[in-house]
């Protein structure tokens, strides 16, 4: 029919075009070296999907009582999933064709097959499985729907980024529902120079919550100073120095990288006490042992110390020139370096209590905000 030829035609010009070799997605790449083979692949499937949609419309338009409409779809693991016009005689084979063939995905022991039936002018569904081979010239009818299912189990390629003080670094392939105890195991294990309590972990959708997380705060932010600006009846010096703390942490926001980090405990996962399960996108830094301790906040000098088994926390404080006077010192924490963080300790009787300081941990202390005039940033 004219319809299936048109079908056909713009089935195999999309095949050819997204094949490796193929001549169209070749000769516009030569011509136009700005245009990938990509974006080849796109304008074919767009043209494609114009032509075959408009020819579903005109069949759903030409449909009347007594004549269906010569529609059918497909799902699944095919190239181009969606309706398709009916052609006469139309077998399971023909639409899979039309939909540019399977997927590497795709299981070819069975495919579902949904079939609309009228029985007693009542409208049923009925559903079947269709064996394959043979089942492929099971001829099809108007609104029948075809499902091809995956393979079972089947997993995309995953991969997991190592670097630092392992015996093998590099990107790896992982297997499905691999360990991290496992993975260090098959990648050597770890340097003599590890630093185990410092391992970074970090993973891809945890850096994808970040980075909305800190998307929303800077929008945020930015709203609240455009409201702030123009109050005037709060121009005074404490609120112009709140405001002007504001507006020096925007940049830092919008400068910000998402790190996606996973606290973790390796000691234990390397001694069989607790483990993690891997996914594609990981990202593992083992960092050597470090020598140092450092001081940020509000401090004289915020620095690096080189960590000293003697010195305590308000030790690598005294060293950095001691506390400002915007300093909250009863909110001093301490960030270790496997990424937990360790509050500031008060006992009733002795204010602070000691807490132990390791190599390459950060010693953070906050600004003290009730001695600023608060901007409301956060409701």
């Amino acid at each position: 029919s004219q319809v299936g030829s048109q079908v056909s035609q713009v089935g195999s010009q999309v095949s050819q075009a997204g094949s490796q070799g193929g001549q169209a997605g070749y000769q516009e790449t030569v011509t136009n070296k700005n245009i990938g083979q990509n974006e080849i692949i796109r304008k074919y499937r767009i043209h494609r999907l114009d032509i075959v949609s408009r020819l579903v419309n005109e069949l759903r338009n030409q449909a009347r009582s007594g004549a269906p409409e010569r529609v059918v779809q497909i799902s699944g693991q095919v190239v181009y999933p969606g309706e398709y016009p009916l052609e006469p005689d139309m077998t399971l084979a023909d639409l899979v064709r039309a939909a540019g063939g399977l997927t590497q995905t795709a299981s070819t022991f069975g495919a579902e097959l949904v079939r609309l039936k009228i029985e007693k002018g009542q409208q049923k569904l009925q559903t079947e499985t269709v064996p394959l081979p043979d089942g492929w010239h099971t001829p099809l009818r108007p609104y029948d729907s075809v499902n091809i299912r995956p393979l079972p189990g089947w997993a995309e390629r995953e991969t997991v980024v190592v670097e630092g003080e392992v015996l093998y670094p590099g990107e790896y392939r992982i297997r499905p529902d691999e360990s991290l105890r496992q993975f260090i195991q098959r990648i050597g294990g770890l340097t003599e120079r590890a630093f185990i309590p410092g391992v970074v972990f970090s993973r891809a959708d945890l850096r994808k919550k970040e980075a909305q997380e800190i998307k929303r705060l800077t929008e945020r932010l930015q709203a609240n100073l455009a409201s702030l600006s123009l109050e005037q009846s709060q121009v005074d010096a404490k609120s112009a120095e709140a405001f002007g703390k504001a507006q020096a942490l925007l940049p830092r926001l919008q400068s910000m990288r998402p790190v996606g980090r996973l606290v973790i405990d390796l000691a234990a996962v390397l001694d069989g006490k607790t483990d993690v399960k891997l996914r594609d996108g990981d990202k593992i830094y083992v960092p050597r042992i470090p020598q140092e301790v450092t001081v940020l906040g509000e401090v004289q000098v915020g620095t690096s110390h080189l960590w000293s088994p003697g010195l305590s926390r308000d030790d690598y404080i005294n060293r950095s020139g001691g506390l400002t006077n915007k300093a909250d010192e009863d909110r001093i924490y301490v960030v270790k370096a496997n990424g937990s963080v360790v509050a500031g300790a008060r006992t009733l009787w002795f204010g602070s209590a000691e807490q132990k300081i390791d190599p390459g941990d950060t010693i953070v202390v906050p600004v003290d905000l009730t001695r600023m005039r608060p901007i409301n940033l956060w409701q």
